[in-house]
This record gives C-alpha cells, structure tokens and sequence, in this order.
C-alpha cells in the first residue's frame, strides 16, 4: 500500500494507461546545449541523477534529436495537500515507448531519457487525472473527492470510514498505486485539501490563507498587486462582494494605470 521509497513503487500497467507526447511533425525538433554549471551546482544535479536511475525513473540514451539542457531551480517545500497523497504520483505512470526519447536531456556527464512521466511536460497533470478517474469512478462524490495525487476518503461515521477506505486500499492495491506514508492522515474530522480546510460543517478557508493576506504591507509594485490580487482571488468563495472590493486593485493592473495605487485602492486594501 506505501512506498518508502522509490525502489518500493512499481509503475502502473501500460495496459491501463502511459503518457504519449502529441508532438507537430510541421513543428522544428528542439536540441538545446548543455549548461556549464559550477563544481556545486555539478554536484548536486549528479546526485539527482544518481537518484532518478536507481529508481528505474530514466535511463541513459546514446543519441537523440530532442535535446534539452537542464534548468536547477531551488527546491520548495511542499505543504500537506491532502488526506491520501500518491507516493511521487506522475512517476508512477510510465512513458510510451515511442516518447521516451522525446524526453532527453543533457548533462555534463551524458545524455539520458524519463522512462516515467515526468513533471513539466504538457498535459501531464491530465494524464493523471484520467487515471485516478478510472480507478475511481464508482466512488468520487459518494465515497471519495479525488484531484490529481490528492485523495480524500470520506464518511459521516467512523465504521464507514473504514469500509470506505478498505474499498479505497483494495482499488490501489488492484492498479498498483502506492501511497506517501509521510503526507497520509487517517481517523481525523478535518484537514486541509486543495487549500482549503475541510471539516465536518463543510470547507472553510485555511488560516493561512488569511494570515498571508493580513500580514500583507500595501503593495508598491506591479508584482506585489498581482500577489494581493492572487490571495484575494483564493479566498473568493469566502468574501461578500469579492469582485467590488478587489476592482480598485483591478484597475490599477489595467494598461495605462500601472503604479496608479492611489487613495481609492488604499481604502479597498
């Protein structure tokens, strides 16, 4: 049912579903060149490699007409989405063995390919969400909610809980998939799912979501307005004319009244 680690995860049956790239034939192929990095930055992508081969996640390629170089951006810690959580989810699917090559990529050391679907390529998320879809179908909006890696296993008593989520474990177990046991939360009367926070009345905005709008400065530029349009955006659902308070902010995005954050914008911040 978990995986530890990635050597604990089998791939889904490419019977039931892979990832296939839909590529233009009219569309020119892309072969980029390799980045020199610095003897640190060297090291810890060798160390990523070293990782994604020992999982069976890639595989060394001796030459491909897709090429791309590789981008090392820091790392962010990814916060509890969910009450069941897919153990690295997209990598569970594998790629068509027809794609797998339009996957390349290059580093100092050589040239390698994604057996599995990585994150990043187009589409993926859909992908996913057609295979939880079908695994699924029976009990999402009855038993389950289910968004992409996210699964939320639900009922109004704690005997069907454990009937709901023995029927949970039992279709997982049926197509393979394995769970995170660091990100599974189990037993509880709420938790936080999509961002939001779920209880038993219903779902309610998370307060972190509130904090992060309350311990806001007035914003000065172009970036800080969309990032308070943004949060507002994401509590939508839990403010009284949302639309009429935030169209001051509005209009201080629209073309010709950039930084144009006056007395009125002020008032509705």
């Amino acid at each position: 049912m978990f995986a530890w680690s990635p050597s604990d995860m089998p791939s889904i049956d490419l019977s039931i579903i892979c990832h296939r790239l839909h590529v233009n034939p009219a569309c020119k192929l892309v072969g980029q060149k390799r980045c020199n990095f610095t003897l640190e930055r060297v090291a810890i992508i060798e160390a990523e490699i070293d990782k994604l081969l020992a999982a069976g996640f890639i595989e060394e390629v001796s030459y491909s007409e897709w090429l791309a170089k590789v981008v090392l951006v820091a790392q962010q810690e990814r916060a509890n989405g969910g009450f069941m959580d897919a153990y690295s989810g997209y990598n569970q699917i594998l790629m068509h063995e027809d794609d797998k090559a339009r996957t390349s990529f290059i580093i100092e050391r050589g040239t390698y390919c994604y057996k599995v679907m990585p994150f990043g390529l187009k589409n993926t998320g859909a992908t996913y969400q057609r295979l939880v879809n079908k695994i699924f179908t029976e009990q999402i909006g009855k038993t389950m909610e289910v968004y992409v890696d996210d699964m939320l296993v639900k009922a109004p008593k704690r005997a069907d809980h454990i009937k709901n989520l023995a029927e949970a474990f039992s279709l997982l177990r049926q197509y393979r998939m394995m769970l995170n046991p660091s990100k599974c939360t189990f037993g509880v009367s709420s938790g936080r799912f999509l961002g939001y926070l779920v209880t038993k009345q219903g779902i309610e905005a998370h307060p972190r979501q509130i904090k992060a709008i309350l311990e806001m400065k007035p914003p000065s530029t172009i970036k800080e307005i969309q990032g308070l349009t943004g949060r507002a955006a994401a509590l939508n659902r839990f403010l009284s004319r949302s639309t009429d308070k935030c169209k001051p902010s509005f209009k201080a995005l629209k073309k010709g009244q950039r930084d144009k954050w006056d007395a009125e914008c002020k008032v509705a911040f």
